[in-house]
Order: C-alpha cells, then sequence, then structure tokens
C-alpha cells in the first residue's frame, strides 16, 4: 500500500501535504479512491504534456516554414 500511495503523489509538489490527507483516511475501501482519483489526475497530466510538445512542435514548423517563406 505505501508504495501505491508514493507512486501516487509523485506528481504532487506538496507530499506533506498529500501524505497528511492519505493517513486522515479511515478506511481502506476511501484510500484506494482516494489513490484512484490521484493516479487519474497524474495520468491527465501526462495527457496535457503530450499536447503541450504537439503543439509547440506545430508551432515551430510553422514558424520554420514561414521563415523559409520570407527568406525566398
Amino acid at each position: 500500500m505505501k508504495e501505491l500511495l508514493e507512486e501516487s503523489i509523485f506528481w504532487t509538489k506538496d507530499i506533506e501535504k498529500a501524505e497528511k490527507e492519505y493517513n486522515s483516511i479511515k478506511t481502506n475501501k476511501d484510500k484506494l479512491q482516494w489513490i484512484e482519483k490521484h493516479n487519474d489526475l497524474k495520468n491527465m497530466e501526462k495527457e496535457i504534456e503530450k499536447h503541450l510538445e504537439k503543439d509547440l512542435e506545430v508551432r515551430f514548423n510553422r514558424q520554420y516554414y514561414w521563415c523559409k517563406k520570407v527568406d525566398m
């Protein structure tokens, strides 16, 4: 369970706060729900990063081609 917790909160900036929150939860069922919620957030963050990378690539390519046109 501890590994799962550590894996679930690695994305957060305030690990101490997350740990306190997790430790205040009484039942295992609720703890698992908490972990799932945080894993969803972590996955969402990965998705956002992917989109940002693509967007930057697209913008870079547009800029590059625009510069080429201007050079001609």
